[in-house]
């Protein structure tokens, strides 16, 4: 008796060992490896376990990761487009343009990378977050609560963002927005702390790090 529980407990270690090793997902990838036909991934496993997985890649394997992120990811993101929706006193307004670049932090996402027998990689991710920017809007009398043109004032842009990323290029719907004046003159603006919404195109700041590394 006491031998087939001994028996039973080993098999039992080797089940679990043998389906630690060919488990292929892990929370944090830290390196790939691709030689030889042969994929080598290391990285820390749900538990916090530092492990690897080895496989052998036949011709048009792909090895897929998928990652929940709870820290926060960095963008810069410029709005081309922004649209004001009419009210009871102001009518609608559009914005569209390539001259505002502000930071899109994310919060949360889920992240799927992928890595082909070719030795090609492509990383995707969904995410919600917020975003913060600077704006310039041009205060003029058709615009203003005193009918007084102002020149340009700057602003202070913030709303939700929902966003979707292939290979560190961003793209995303503000849903809700707002600006902010930062002066007196600037709280003139019929559209001060009215709501907005609009498409953003963003990149990922480590692509700003490789290229000041190269």
């Amino acid at each position: 008796m006491r031998t087939k529980i001994l028996l039973l407990f080993l098999l039992g270690c080797v089940g679990m060992a043998y389906g630690q090793a060919n488990n292929p997902y892990f929370k944090i990838i830290t390196g790939v490896k691709i030689s030889n036909d042969t994929i080598t991934v290391k990285g820390f496993r749900e538990n916090g376990d530092f492990d690897k997985f080895i496989k052998k890649m036949t011709l048009g394997y792909v090895y897929s990761n998928k990652t929940v992120v709870y820290y926060p990811k960095f963008s810069l993101l410029t709005l081309p487009f922004k649209i004001r929706p009419k009210t009871n006193d102001y009518s609608s307004s559009a914005y569209s343009g390539l001259d505002n670049i502000g930071l899109n932090i994310d919060f949360s996402s889920l992240q799927w990378d992928k890595y082909f027998s070719t030795g090609r990689s492509s990383s995707s991710r969904v995410s919600a977050g917020i975003l913060l920017a600077p704006a310039v809007e041009e205060l003029t009398i058709e615009n203003t609560k005193n009918n007084s043109a102002n020149k340009k004032q700057l602003f202070i842009s913030t709303g939700i963002t929902l966003n979707y990323s292939y290979n560190k290029l961003t793209f995303t719907i503000v849903p809700v927005g707002f600006d902010f004046a930062t002066n007196t003159a600037g709280k003139e603006w019929v559209y001060n702390k009215r709501y907005w919404w609009g498409f953003g195109i963003g990149l990922d700041l480590k692509i700003l790090e490789n290229l000041i590394d190269k």
